[in-house]
């Protein structure tokens, strides 16, 4: 169980006029429930090795869900010579609630492995992956924010006073909310960043750090379907970090 954000929960109305649009938070909210049911398995092969699967059941109770609808409201208009008039207009009032149940089902399979039976100096090397397989079912709308397709690879050298890592992980498209108007829903697309760092030891107790995120320069893409219409797009860029870490 888990309570809904303090923002969810805050008894406040924002009204914007540019988007004729009235959001609404709702503090009567439900705590976020679940039924979990977990199966899992490792073996642990050699020192430092490890398999290990898990295939699991949640049980979604309560899931917070945002709710739009078209509501017509009577407005004063200002004009440019200062007189009013009320007008007629539709406006998208949204809002939060406690929507109907929905299941999940999925396993998760890890991997990690130090590679040192290898000759010196590649006896440093390492391998951690694992891979998430989610698929919700029931519900009127999919889970918010659940990829079916998920998975992290890194390779790493760790070995003396030189450490570095590369890492790509991926998430695949979730849905996140839907649009009030036309009732499309908004899915965030797939995603994927490549990551490194490096370390130089100096002595015990400090380290010469050097970092590098997102260095496929991938973009966060949000569309609405089934139109196919871009919602958002969000690009981060590539991130180069230089820093001295330090221990006492």
């Amino acid at each position: 169980m888990s309570r809904p954000t303090l923002t969810q929960l805050s008894p406040t109305v924002t009204a914007s006029g540019a988007n004729s649009t009235i959001t609404e938070n709702n503090p009567n909210l439900d705590p976020f429930r679940s039924n979990n049911y977990d199966l899992s398995a490792e073996w642990y092969f050699s020192q430092g090795g490890l398999l290990s699967t898990t295939v699991f059941y949640k049980d979604i109770v309560s899931q917070v869900t945002p709710v739009s609808q078209i509501i017509p409201l009577t407005i004063t208009q200002i004009n440019g010579d200062g007189s009013t008039q009320k007008v007629q207009q539709n406006w998208t009032a949204s809002t939060l609630v406690n929507g109907p149940g929905i299941g999940v089902t999925g396993a998760e399979f890890s991997y990690q492995q130090n590679f040192d039976f290898l000759p010196k100096p590649f006896d440093g090397f390492g391998f951690l992956g694992n891979y998430t397989l989610l698929q919700s079912h029931g519900g009127t709308l999919p889970l918010i924010g659940a990829s079916k397709n998920n998975y992290t690879a890194s390779v790493y050298y760790e070995k003396g006073w030189f450490g570095g890592r590369v890492t790509y992980t991926y998430r695949g498209k979730f849905y996140t909310s839907t649009e009030g108007n036309t009732q499309d829903q908004v899915w965030e697309q797939p995603f994927g960043t490549l990551d490194a760092n490096v370390s130089f030891a100096i002595g015990q107790h400090a380290s010469v750090v050097f970092e590098a995120t997102n260095i496929l320069q991938d973009t966060n893409r949000s569309r609405f379907e089934p139109i196919d219409l871009i919602s958002d797009y969000f690009d981060n860029g590539r991130r180069i970090l230089a820093g001295v870490r330090a221990t006492f």
